[in-house]
């Protein structure tokens, strides 16, 4: 464990992609830069989403999940997730995206390692 390392805020708007969500999930979950925080706010999906989640976080401290009571359109949900993040690192996250085991790590090994840095992604 790398306790140590500062936290990385993850901000995970969703919408009705279930399915799509999980896979991302399962990513997340296999990253080996353990101090990570997930937001996953849910914008008031009609599939199986708000069951997945409340279950994911009863089992994963990692993870945080707030639903919207009403569908507040993609940009309200993006700016809800920002908004939630309070550590020192922040990335955004698709809830179709999944991300190489060692992704998140490589991307905070480089920002501390040059202070100069605002911003590192993947290719």
């Amino acid at each position: 464990m790398i306790s140590e390392e500062p936290t990385v805020g993850v901000a995970l708007p969703t919408f009705n992609r279930v399915e799509q969500l999980k896979n991302c999930v399962v990513s997340l979950m296999a990253q080996d830069y353990p101090n990570i925080t997930v937001y996953i706010v849910d914008n008031a999906s009609g599939d199986d989403t708000e069951n997945y989640c409340r279950d994911l976080v009863a089992r994963d401290e990692r993870f945080r999940y707030s639903r919207n009571d009403q569908n507040v359109g993609s940009n309200t949900n993006f700016e809800i997730a920002r908004r939630m993040i309070s550590e020192p690192y922040f990335m955004w996250l698709g809830d179709d995206d999944r991300l190489d085991q060692h992704y998140i790590s490589t991307c905070v090994r480089r920002l501390v390692a040059d202070p100069g840095l605002v911003l590192v992604s993947g290719r």
